[in-house]
């Protein structure tokens, strides 16, 4: 056989074995919510027009926080303390452990296929928790760090080049110093972010108890994080330098700017962003646009009423911010604010109590073993037709 044909033929056979990738350009936005009756859904809508869900609705545990990483939807319920894998391609339940509502699950943060980490409000020790069996073991002790009881009263978590950065959130009027713990994910140990102090310390924040998702600000090694504690006081979102894991101050203030409570927020780029406050007095949230040179704009986007806004998401291609509503998502543009024309709110029948945002490469169906085997196979008798 000619070794041009020999060639166009294995590699023919190679891709007709390969599936075709499903929504290889686009991302979407798993959306997690309770309905009326407190019964926790979780689907996936499109995050392009006309925005629509692409998933079935799947019933779990209520007042569900959601992560994506991994091809996989983390979605854990903080009502039934159940962890439910979602593959994010077929959208169905992969696996579920049972970590327990007396727990008081706080965050799950993936480290690799196998394992991730589960913080706990009540509880010296971070879980190291097996993601194909579900063991869990004491992975690190936090007690160094916390005060009084010993408890550093876990919160959220971020993994960044090999460090996982976990807010001690503190309760009002404990004397839980406002810090975020440092743990080298190598060795599983602290690291002291101020070796000056006996002991080992965390990175110490100007604001108060740290609460919400917090980001790294794109084209620097810097996190934000919403260092908000209590309603009203003087916390604000703060931005952590983390090569030298020292605070850089607060860029928004909560009392000054906002005269109210500072919640989630979302990071455009290396200055821009939105954020939201609420107030108490009539439950409302308040979505405003912010830049690290001037602070929180008096611009006011949208308000809502007798709902409290849990997280954000950005579409940076498309640059679409997504809000959710007490009955769905709408899709705001990023810079102006401006709802989409051509959305509107996706209802949802309950009210959303997390998003979290899929990137084109988990929503792509991968490859299955005899697809890569085909793959190999065609190579092979590509090889073996050039001798012939």
């Amino acid at each position: 056989m000619r070794p041009r044909l020999a060639l166009l033929l294995g590699c023919a056979a190679s891709l007709v074995a390969l599936p075709l990738r499903a929504d290889a350009a686009g991302e979407r936005i798993a959306v997690a919510w309770d309905d009326v009756t407190l019964q926790g859904r979780l689907a996936a809508q499109d995050a392009a027009p006309p925005y629509a869900f692409v998933t079935p609705t799947l019933s779990l545990g209520g007042d569900g926080l959601v992560r994506a990483e991994l091809a996989r939807v983390l979605h854990l319920s903080r009502t039934t303390g159940v962890l439910s894998l979602v593959d994010a391609q077929t959208w169905t339940v992969a696996a579920s452990f049972a970590l327990g509502a007396a727990e008081l699950p706080r965050d799950i943060a993936v480290i690799d296929a196998d394992s991730a980490y589960v913080s706990r409000r009540n509880a010296c020790f971070l879980w190291r928790l097996d993601l194909e069996s579900g063991a869990r073991v004491d992975a690190v002790d936090l007690a160094p760090l916390g005060a009084g009881d010993g408890n550093p009263a876990q919160d959220t978590m971020l993994v960044h080049e090999g460090r996982l950065y976990l807010q001690l959130a503190g309760e009002p009027g404990t004397s839980q110093p406002h810090a975020l713990a440092v743990i080298d994910l190598a060795s599983e140990t602290l690291v002291d972010a101020d070796p000056d102090l006996p002991g080992i310390q965390g990175i110490a924040l100007v604001g108060t108890g740290p609460r919400f998702k917090m980001q790294i600000v794109p084209g620097a090694n810097q996190l934000l994080v919403s260092a908000t504690g209590a309603f009203h006081d003087d916390g604000g979102l703060e931005r952590i330098d983390l090569t030298n894991l020292t605070s850089m101050g607060l860029e928004v203030f909560e009392q000054i700017e906002a005269g109210a409570d500072l919640g989630a927020f979302v990071q455009l780029d290396g200055s821009r962003g939105w954020l939201v406050f609420s107030t108490d007095l009539l439950l409302s949230s308040h979505l405003h646009p912010y830049t690290f040179e001037t602070g929180m704009d008096s611009f006011e986007a949208d308000v809502l009423l007798d709902y409290f806004v849990p997280h954000m998401v950005y579409v940076r291609p498309s640059n679409t911010l997504f809000w959710p509503e007490p009955d769905g998502v709408q899709p705001f543009d990023g810079t102006t604010g401006v709802p989409r024309a051509d959305a509107t709110p996706l209802p949802v029948a309950g009210i959303p109590t997390d998003l979290a945002l899929l990137a084109s490469a988990q929503v792509a169906f991968a490859a299955p073993a005899w697809a890569y085997a085909a793959l190999v196979l065609g190579i092979a008798a590509t090889g073996l037709m050039r001798r012939v």
